[in-house]
């Protein structure tokens, strides 16, 4: 598990630590999936006709005259493709169900009128040539509402904990034990969570 991690992270660290994006995945009020997420591996019901909506973003550093180093956070590039993998309840493979959208004005985008039979899903966002070398990505349940980050981090937590769920763990214990490998690899032991949605400029240092 750990060749695995330390494998994937230096390399796309080096290349990619400057940049970070978060999308806010959310269900519509009225078609929202009560409960939060749950280990159970049936088909859920009430994933029919739901919005998704995201926001992402990248860190852009910068240096002023006096060689002063500072960090903005902007919108991913409006045109970057967007796009949503519906993954197997049970086995966590690509379904063949898959969404496109397209980032729009500061770094907004929806997938609108959404029907799943499965709440776990990956999402991914590839930036326009000459940026289109790295896929972020992030590995989610659509029933969890509220703001995720998707960054080098996110990317290399999806890539092993969908490598884990479908070994037959379940998605919360893969999303726990990658994102504790991932943080391990880069030397970061008991980081607080949700540490990127709190601040996002120490989450970035972080990477």
């Amino acid at each position: 598990a750990m060749q695995f991690v330390c494998k994937m992270a230096m390399p796309l660290a080096l290349m990619f630590a400057a940049f970070q994006a978060s999308v806010l995945v959310a269900c519509s009020d009225d078609k929202s999936v009560a409960g939060g997420a749950s280990e159970e591996t049936r088909i859920i019901a009430g994933l029919e006709n739901i919005s998704i909506h995201g926001r992402a973003r990248m860190v852009v550093p910068w240096e002023n005259d006096d060689k002063i180093k500072h960090i903005d956070v902007v919108g991913l590039e409006a045109g970057t493709n967007v796009s949503l993998y519906e993954l197997d309840a049970k086995t966590f493979a690509k379904t063949g169900v898959v969404y496109a959208g397209v980032v729009g004005d500061s770094g907004n985008f929806a997938f609108e009128n959404v029907t799943l039979k499965s709440p776990y899903v990956l999402i991914e966002a590839e930036r326009l040539p000459p940026q289109n070398a790295y896929v972020y990505s992030v590995f989610t349940d659509v029933r969890d509402t509220g703001e995720i980050s998707m960054d080098v981090m996110t990317r290399l937590e999806a890539l092993r904990a969908v490598r884990l769920a479908e070994s037959g763990e379940s998605y919360a214990a893969a999303k726990e034990r990658a994102k504790a490998e991932v943080l391990e690899a880069f030397g970061i032991y008991d980081a607080p969570d949700g540490i990127g949605e709190a601040d996002e400029v120490e989450y970035t240092a972080i990477i």
